[in-house]
């Protein structure tokens, strides 16, 4: 069965996942990025090393100039895979472990962002069950973490469709899913991720320190910090691309669902009318399109894309132009979470 993906344009710069009117501050928030020392310049892992892991320093520290972030909450990941898979081990030790030691000395953090250089992916044994890092990631706190596996639970997500800010959620009795051996874990922090493609970079400068960070990457970020406290996405013609798909696809988007995705955006676009761009050419997509602020496909550039991310990014054959994270199945019930937990 084909799902029917919708991603949206990721507003961590000011609501990090939140919804609207449930802004988090700077300081709730922390950075995790790649700094692992580059490899020998005669390796063959160094090409691609000395692309990602600077970009992913540079992705962290304009992001956090731009949100306002203190230094302090940014943390380097020094031994993580550049790659986007990293095994059971790699992610224990490399990723959970250093992020779940700077949480365990700072309760004042909620939410968790990725940037681009961290895997994606927890590879395990069977190569068709994949997991997600992020959606792992949310789960540190728990009893026995991050030693204790809290990845591949495939459990539903508590926090999906409910309108409220996350820390009210956290606290509440409806924050509850089953771990491991019967017992009780919750969701102690929102995890999203600032990602894209590699190419094209743009060049920006942060404490007199160039680095060439993705350009696709930037632009999220730059759309994001366009939003406000109230939830409007801050530009003037805001609209969400529609794509049937290939050309000559069988399957198309019904106007009904197309009208229900105009009225769920008009709270945040600030238009009754007008927010939904139909494509029927995919090879438009949202490419140099600086006002999409979401886009659903169906299904021919994300085929499983959507099995195993719990916060989107394009992983699988995205056309370049815009940075999504996945949080709807079907029926446009909301713009800001996810309903699985993987």
């Amino acid at each position: 069965m084909r799902l029917l993906r919708l991603t949206v344009i990721c507003g961590i710069a000011l609501h990090v996942a939140t919804g609207a009117g449930f802004a988090l501050s700077p300081n709730e928030v922390l950075v995790a990025y790649n700094s692992r020392e580059l490899p020998d310049p005669l390796s063959n892992e160094y090409a691609i090393a000395s692309q990602v892991i600077p970009a992913s320093e540079g992705v962290a520290r304009y992001y956090a100039g731009v949100r306002g972030i203190p230094s302090g909450n940014l943390l380097g990941l020094s031994q993580s895979p550049f790659t986007e898979y990293a095994s059971e081990n790699q992610y224990e030790a490399a990723i959970a472990t250093p992020i779940s030691t700077y949480l365990s000395t700072h309760p004042n953090i909620k939410c968790i962002v990725l940037c681009y250089g961290v895997p994606c992916r927890i590879s395990v044994p069977d190569p068709s069950n994949w997991n997600s890092v992020d959606a792992a990631l949310m789960l540190l706190g728990n009893s026995g973490t991050p030693t204790a596996k809290h990845w591949g639970l495939g459990v539903t997500n508590p926090y999906y469709g409910k309108d409220t800010d996350f820390e009210t959620f956290r606290d509440s009795p409806d924050n509850h899913l089953p771990g491991p051996g019967g017992s009780t874990w919750k969701i102690n922090y929102l995890v999203c991720r600032l990602d894209g493609y590699a190419s094209p970079t743009t060049t920006v400068t942060v404490d007199e320190v160039s680095y060439d960070i993705p350009t696709d990457v930037k632009a999220l970020i730059d759309r994001a910090y366009t939003a406000n406290n109230n939830g409007m996405s801050g530009l003037t013609d805001a609209i969400a691309v529609l794509d049937d798909g290939r050309p000559n696809s069988q399957w198309t988007f019904s106007s009904a669902f197309a009208s229900s995705l105009n009225d769920l955006l008009a709270p945040i676009t600030g238009e009754s009318e007008g927010n939904v761009d139909h494509e029927t050419d995919p090879d438009t997509y949202c490419v140099d399109k600086s006002n999409v602020i979401a886009y659903s496909s169906g299904g021919s550039y994300d085929t499983s894309a959507g099995d195993f991310t719990t916060w989107w990014r394009p992983l699988n054959h995205w056309l370049p132009g815009g940075n999504m994270f996945h949080s709807s199945f079907a029926h446009a019930v909301t713009l800001y979470r996810p309903s699985m937990i993987y």
